[in-house]
């Protein structure tokens, strides 16, 4: 099983969770996005994956293999 982690969680990130969801060895197990409402909504498609309260809790939760980046374009260089 492959773990993903999803950074951003709008409506893009739900496309990606809905695709992930189709893997049969894909999961979202944790999301974070500053907007607690988006992130927690993003969990509830996953499947009640951990909602992180920052992008450092995100990245020291365990039980990721891969990251998704669905934040604005932006931001990315910095979340990397």
């Amino acid at each position: 099983m492959v773990n993903y982690g999803i950074i951003g969680c709008g409506m893009m990130a739900r496309e990606h969770i809905q695709n992930i969801g189709l893997l049969p060895h894909g999961t979202v197990t944790a999301v974070f996005d500053p907007v607690r409402d988006l992130a927690e909504s993003a969990a509830t498609l996953a499947g009640d994956a951990y909602v992180a309260d920052s992008l450092e809790d995100l990245l020291a939760f365990e039980n990721i293999d891969a990251l998704v980046i669905v934040s604005p374009n932006y931001l990315h260089v910095d979340q990397m």
